[in-house]
């Protein structure tokens, strides 16, 4: 008898700590929902073609800046970075079946985290404190997204398979070459940083922006192409940040 109750119970206790982990994993996607819409006001930030550049003269980089050449990583990385604020928002509400949705906010969160390497490799500052950076800044940002969600082992593979249909031809062709621009962006970024291209000093890290908006947009691509569960979702917000940079890169050429 006692066997038969423990058999009993065992489902049960799975079921109450799945509701434990939602929980806590909307809580967490609250929090990076309201820091990256409100905290650090990137509603705002994501105008900065069509807006004035407050912030120029707030922060002492080293060297004398120009607003109008930071408009486009400026707005690259402000449109990223919003994109995950509405990610972290549609989680909050329906955190299931979107496991594509956490995979490629985690993977957006462990580049920002690691970005800060590089940034102390253009600056000249100790590496090793910048290691130590993006270590604490993974461990907060990124592994939470893929801990506290019942579905970790489906999120560290990229999502699970969909169960409905994937995307039709002419979707996977649009998702394609979606993809293939944003891994141009980034190698193209990557190769002009190389190549000894700056957009105002040496020391700066800007083009990370630009790399890590392509990035973001392949990655997001290619769980779309594989119809990873939620790329639905996944394919409005692309295509979302997709129309959003070509009408603020046909504002800032006619500006």
């Amino acid at each position: 008898m006692s066997t038969l109750q423990a058999t009993a119970s065992h489902p049960s206790r799975r079921v109450q700590r799945s509701q434990w982990s939602l929980m806590a994993f909307r809580l967490f996607a609250a929090l990076v929902a309201a820091f990256f819409i409100i905290v650090i006001e990137l509603w705002r930030k994501i105008l900065i073609p069509w807006i004035s550049y407050a912030e120029v003269d707030t922060v002492d980089y080293g060297w004398d800046r120009h607003a109008e050449l930071f408009l486009i990583p400026d707005t690259a990385a402000a449109l990223f970075q919003i994109a995950f604020g509405i990610t972290a928002l549609l989680l909050l509400f329906r955190p299931l079946g979107r496991s594509a949705l956490v995979s490629w906010m985690a993977a957006g969160m462990l580049m920002i985290s690691w970005a800060g390497i590089f940034t102390a490799y253009f600056a000249g500052t100790n590496l090793v404190e910048g290691a130590l950076q993006a270590v604490a800044l993974s461990a907060a940002l990124s592994l939470p997204l893929v801990v506290l969600h019942p579905q970790r082992k489906a999120i560290i593979r990229g999502g699970a398979p969909g169960r409905g249909p994937g995307p039709g031809k002419l979707l996977r062709y649009e998702v394609a070459a979606i993809g293939f621009a944003g891994a141009g962006v980034a190698v193209g970024s990557t190769l002009w940083r190389i190549s000894g291209g700056v957009f105002e000093n040496p020391r700066e890290d800007s083009v990370l922006s630009l790399v890590m908006f392509g990035l973001v947009l392949a990655l997001g691509a290619l769980l779309c192409w594989q119809g990873r569960e939620g790329w639905k979702s996944l394919a409005y917000i692309l295509n979302g940040m997709v129309a959003f940079a070509l009408i603020a890169m046909l504002t800032i050429a006619v500006s």
